[in-house]
């Protein structure tokens, strides 16, 4: 339950990193910071003989800044993290299918159990994603999301 007073998130817009990458033995990386004002549609060019070349990351319905509208919408501050006055962020890593769909989600870093288990249920429940193409295909992707859990004082 969200608390006046309370930003239950997401100062996402500060901290939030998407990375994109192929699927392949390793990441092929692709890593945009939200505060950084580049068009995220043609930001990596990777070309690896083995692997194919990721010309257009996935990205959110609407874009970075909704994406952190909807965590902010979606992420309740669990009230045992409030009242320990937990605070930090939780690094959440997410495969994403040819079609955009989220699969395999779990956490990198964690915070707290109840943060951790609000964070997965949030990135758990959004939206297809447009998905990452690699010369005009969909591919799969994974990304990482970092959400950030912080009380206003």
């Amino acid at each position: 339950m969200i608390t006046k007073g309370i930003i239950p998130a997401l100062l996402l817009v500060a901290s939030l990193l998407t990375f994109s990458s192929v699927f392949a033995q390793n990441y092929v990386l692709a890593v945009a910071d939200i505060n950084d004002a580049t068009d995220y549609k043609e930001m990596v060019r990777i070309d690896k003989s083995d692997r194919p070349v990721l010309t257009t990351n996935a990205q959110f319905p609407g874009g970075e800044l909704e994406m952190a509208n909807y965590l902010k919408r979606s992420i309740n501050y669990p009230a045992l993290a409030e009242q320990y006055g937990i605070e930090g962020k939780v690094l959440v890593r997410a495969s994403l299918s040819k079609t955009g769909e989220i699969l395999d989600v779990d956490i990198v870093e964690g915070l707290f159990p109840v943060c951790d288990q609000e964070a997965l249920r949030a990135i758990r429940n959004m939206p297809n994603w447009t998905p990452a193409k690699s010369a005009e295909e969909s591919i799969p992707t994974k990304i990482l999301i970092g959400v950030k859990f912080a009380l206003n004082r």
